[in-house]
């Protein structure tokens, strides 16, 4: 029964064709905003672009405009423009994997610290010193940290 009803030809109604006018005006007007040679429309394009697509890089943005045949008022607008998330919520530096040692030879240079470990409700300060070069740890108890 499903096989036979799916095979038979159905004559299109009204209501099959009543949004596609709508989607394809929406649509190209949604286009025509790429096309902008205001500037201030330009800005107002890329914002809500770089916010809707998921705040990607700068290069990418480019890119994608570029490829969609973007006005170059938009282009431009985009290579410069500044989110202000995407600058409070930037990711970090990676650390380097590698680095030009500082040191070369033993207790050439030493980092310093002063940690504390709680027991119970006593802080003990505790010394602790790496020579650079040799990455050798000493630790001791201090009387306190001065």
């Amino acid at each position: 029964m499903i096989a036979a009803a799916m095979m038979t030809d159905e004559m299109p109604s009204v209501m099959d064709f009543a949004g596609a006018v709508n989607e394809d005006r929406q649509h190209a007007g949604q286009l025509i905003k790429l096309l902008a040679t205001n500037r201030q429309d330009a800005v107002r394009t890329v914002q809500r672009l770089h916010r809707n697509l998921g705040h990607p890089d700068k290069d990418a943005l480019v890119e994608l405009l570029a490829s969609r045949g973007a006005s170059d008022v938009i282009t431009d607008v985009a290579k410069n423009y500044n989110c202000a998330s995407c600058s409070r919520y930037r990711k970090p530096n990676a650390a380097s994997p590698s680095t030009v040692p500082t040191a070369t030879k033993f207790n050439g240079v030493v980092q310093a610290d002063v940690m504390w470990i709680k027991v119970n409700d006593q802080k003990i300060p505790i010394l602790h010193v790496i020579d650079l070069a040799s990455k050798f740890q000493e630790a001791t108890v201090v009387g306190g940290e001065k």
